[in-house]
């Protein structure tokens, strides 16, 4: 028999309306300096497929540098002597040299790159959907489903996608982490469907263009999950392999520079949203409201220090969730350990928060099933609104605060990600006193 959907449903879609409507309506009617781009121009650019090359134009400059030998290796060449900022490992340039191989040189050009990550976020859709379904099931197996609520959770889903800053902002920059995004959330569906050693390989295709998602691989070890850590492991030695035959050794030593200068450099530009941005922008060190490309940040001894010291905590809590076994199935530990490795970075742009939106449907399921015990969930649906509203809209007006000691408001998102960090940690710990 149909039943009409649920108030839970109907409350869902009632949140995802004001959040992506309400506010990003809201934002240019404000009084004196209203903003006037909002989270809703870059949905708009999505539907409109406008989009720039963020990543694709840097990835170009270092595949066409490997074209032919050089008496540099890429990054010193690339990124040191030019100041394009390929930011990605060697391994990452096999993405366009297949897509090369396979369609010329106008499958790596901007359309083309820009019509996968379209495609990416379509896809995204249908998947969040599965996630959460999966995520519901998974936290409360005995709840019977309900068709109509089914219904209601995909349209729900459907516009918090697409109204999603980091996602559609990485759309409108042209970037590849829309193509992570897409990737980190087929890795969370495989491993709510049990299928461990996919979610591995999955994660595998991630590291060749984004490496410090690793940790995740450190924390399944840790945790004894051996089909996810072969899964993982075959298809990543298969593309190192390839990656050393193609462009060697020396590119390969060549990108630890970048790596060493970025975590003590960072960034300065206010979508930075990590500790080492909070730093430079409380130093005043440099200009945080403009991308100066041609500029590197200047260095500043406190910012590298906080930096690495933050960097370290939060991999050690990546790390010591797996320290409890337990007999949790882990989706929590996996949310936790995914965000870590992501806030860790010292480079952490808006866009890369992307992966947070499966994560984000894991915690919501956590505090129903909460909902059904003896624990009281109000606080985390606050703490979770709370989190979920800053990362998902665009609220540039707080760069107004750059000049002045309050200009730590523009981590905004930072905060966010550290919130729901602190949420999910209490999620995790309530799931293993039930048996998850």
């Amino acid at each position: 028999m149909n039943r009409s959907p649920s108030r839970r449903a109907w409350m869902l879609l009632l949140f995802v309306l004001v959040n992506s409507f309400a506010i990003n309506l809201a934002l240019p009617r404000l009084p004196l300096q209203p903003q006037l781009t909002t989270t809703l121009d870059y949905s708009e650019a999505f539907v409109d497929r406008m989009a720039h090359g963020d990543s694709w134009k840097a990835m170009r400059t270092a595949l066409f540098y490997t074209d032919e030998p050089r008496a540099k290796p890429i990054y010193e060449a690339v990124y040191f002597d030019n100041n394009v900022r390929f930011q990605y490992p060697p391994s990452s340039l096999l993405v366009l040299q297949a897509l090369r191989a396979l369609g010329g040189e106008q499958a790596i050009l901007d359309p083309a790159l820009n019509g996968i990550s379209w495609w990416c976020i379509v896809l995204l859709v249908p998947l969040l959907v599965r996630v959460f379904h999966l995520a519901r099931r998974h936290f409360e197996p005995g709840r019977e489903a309900n068709r109509a609520d089914e219904v209601v959770y995909a349209l729900a889903i459907a516009i918090a996608t697409l109204t999603f800053y980091p996602i559609v902002r990485g759309y409108y920059l042209g970037q590849i982490q829309v193509w992570i995004d897409l990737l980190l959330t087929a890795v969370v569906w495989a491993w709510l469907e049990g299928r461990r050693s996919l979610s591995g390989a999955l994660l595998a295709g991630i590291c060749v263009i984004k490496p410090t998602l690793a940790i995740v691989v450190v924390w399944g070890a840790l945790r004894r999950q051996w089909d996810f850590i072969l899964g993982f492991a075959i298809p990543m030695a298969l593309f190192a392999v390839i990656a050393l035959a193609v462009f060697g050794w020396a590119n390969h030593v060549d990108y630890l520079s970048v790596l060493s200068y970025i975590s003590q450099q960072g960034e300065v530009f206010h979508p930075n949203q990590s500790m080492n941005g909070l730093l430079h922008r409380l130093f005043q060190n440099g200009n945080s409201l403009e991308w100066e490309r041609n500029t590197l940040v200047n260095y500043h001894p406190w910012v590298h220090g906080g930096t690495v010291v933050s960097s370290l905590v939060l991999v050690g809590i990546a790390l010591y969730v797996a320290r409890v076994q337990s007999q949790t199935k882990g989706a929590l530990e996996l949310a936790v350990v995914i965000l870590c490795s992501t806030v860790a970075a010292p480079t952490v742009w808006t866009h890369h928060y992307g992966v947070t939106a499966p994560l984000f449907a894991l915690a919501l399921a956590a505090i129903w099933r909460s909902d059904s015990g003896s624990e009281k969930p109000e606080r985390y649906l606050v703490a979770l609104v709370i989190a979920y509203a800053l990362i998902s809209n665009n609220f540039r007006l707080l760069n107004r605060l750059a000049e002045t000691p309050l200009n730590f408001l523009q981590s905004y998102v930072y905060f966010a990600g550290l919130l729901f960090l602190g949420l999910l940690l209490k999620l995790r710990s309530v799931a293993v006193g039930q048996r998850e």
